[in-house]
């Protein structure tokens, strides 16, 4: 705190900044859900350049060629974000020519100011876990001194925002994107991309384009990682010599193909939220925490002391294990220890799969199983151990999934059986162990 000459100790960044109606800045942002959920609400007026990030790319032509991410963000949003970008309550820009690698911030209302400036990013992990530093200086506009300082800051940005950076997205084409598909939606932005390149809205340096559509240079330029998607829609927008294609027309085509295949790979596309899953988790994961919901429906993080599994636990879990060699007609004590064990450690299965996958014992990370499956005669007790034991030991109040219901019905459709797995295994921040009997 520059004008108070103290520092602070890990202050709450959002906490500075209450009271405040209009904020102004150049920061990487990881996602525009923290714009959406940090910003929007706090802010009347929001007025943001897009920097880039050295650890993700460092270079500003993927802020430009990456459709495919433009486009995910853009159907990541809710519709009050467009409609703030149409009526300008919401500004957002990225670098026209030079890359932005400033990390600052200008907050105020009719009185004061805050003006922010260090290594700090809008991401989630800068607010709450990385080392970051910066100096503010929290002033009066009626005060001469503190005045001079937000004049200066304030020019500062003008330029910048006015001068140094176009538009993320021309506010003109808001209305044509709601309720449009994903395939829609991607023909307009490829369409504005090319727009801005044939209008020479963005500049583009040919020697940094030679980088990535010469192939020969490439190989040399060992240092320039660009995501594979930004170097196929560079190669169709420019020769190898960094000059505009002449087919123009051509070009928009290609593009537009390119993000298509882009979107057919599923893998990258079939993340999806944990809220709207069935049946509902009970578990979820964020910022290496276990998220549990309480009684009254908040999420909290979940809390484990030496007191959660008392000796009288420990003794029925004894004895229901011994219970399988006592009363069946085989000793299946083994096979019902390894059960719980695995679902123990469910939770954490795709931190486990990940290690292994590091080590120098690693052959292939399906030799960590992401299923367990219980096998066995008519009237064994499958149903009686996943019913009575299973659920209550993970905490799953919920009715047994049955395989029917998975298929809509008794027809044998594998194929939906595996979409709704499927689901399950990619779906965010989802970590609880899903029983189903059949």
């Amino acid at each position: 705190d520059l004008k108070n000459k103290v520092m602070l100790n890990q202050p709450d960044f959002f906490n500075l900044v209450e009271g405040f109606d209009s904020f102004k800045g150049v920061s990487f942002v990881g996602s525009f859900k923290i714009i959406e959920k940090e910003l929007m609400p706090r802010f009347k007026q929001i007025d943001l350049i897009l920097g880039m990030e050295d650890q993700k790319t460092g270079k500003n032509l993927d802020q430009l060629f990456n459709v495919s991410n433009k486009v995910k963000e853009l159907l990541s949003v809710s519709a009050d974000f467009l409609d703030r970008i149409e009526n300008q309550t919401l500004q957002l820009k990225f670098t026209k020519d030079e890359l932005f690698h400033s990390k600052y911030f200008i907050v105020e209302n009719k009185t004061d100011f805050i003006i922010f400036n260090g290594s700090m990013n809008l991401t989630q992990k800068a607010l709450k876990h990385n080392h970051e530093m910066l100096w503010m200086y929290h002033g009066k506009k009626n005060d001469l001194q503190d005045l001079k300082i937000y004049e200066e800051h304030q020019k500062l940005f003008k330029h910048n925002f006015e001068k140094d950076s176009v538009d993320y997205l021309d506010r003109k084409i808001i209305n044509n994107l709601y309720g449009k598909t994903r395939k829609q939606i991607t023909a307009i932005i490829a369409d504005e991309v090319v727009d801005k390149l044939q209008q020479n809205i963005v500049e583009v340096n040919p020697a940094d384009v030679v980088k990535i559509t010469n192939d020969a240079q490439q190989k040399e330029q060992t240092y320039e990682l660009h995501p594979e998607t930004v170097q196929k829609v560079a190669k169709e927008l420019f020769t190898e010599k960094g000059n505009k294609r002449r087919n123009e027309e051509k070009a928009r085509e290609e593009v537009k193909k390119i993000v298509f295949q882009d979107f057919s790979d599923f893998s990258e596309n079939r993340v999806i939220k944990a809220s709207e899953l069935y049946p509902k988790p009970i578990w979820a994961h964020q910022e290496d925490k276990i998220i549990v919901e309480d009684e009254n429906k908040l999420f909290h993080p979940l809390k484990v002391d030496e007191n959660l599994v008392t000796e009288d636990d420990v003794r029925t879990f004894v004895r229901i294990i011994e219970s399988f060699r006592f009363n069946k007609v085989k000793n299946e004590s083994h096979q019902a220890l390894s059960a719980f064990i695995y679902l123990m450690t469910a939770p954490m299965i795709w931190k486990i799969r990940e290690i292994y996958r590091k080590s120098n014992f690693s052959k292939s990370a399906d030799q960590i199983p992401l299923s367990m499956v219980l096998i066995g005669r008519g009237t064994t007790g499958k149903t009686l151990l996943v019913r009575d034991y299973f659920k209550k030991f993970t905490g799953d109040n919920s009715h047994s999934l049955q395989y029917t219901e998975i298929n809509d019905g008794n027809a044998s459709r594998t194929d939906k059986a595996v979409k709704f797995l499927d689901n399950y295994l990619h779906s965010a921040r989802f970590i609880s162990p899903m029983i189903v009997d059949e």
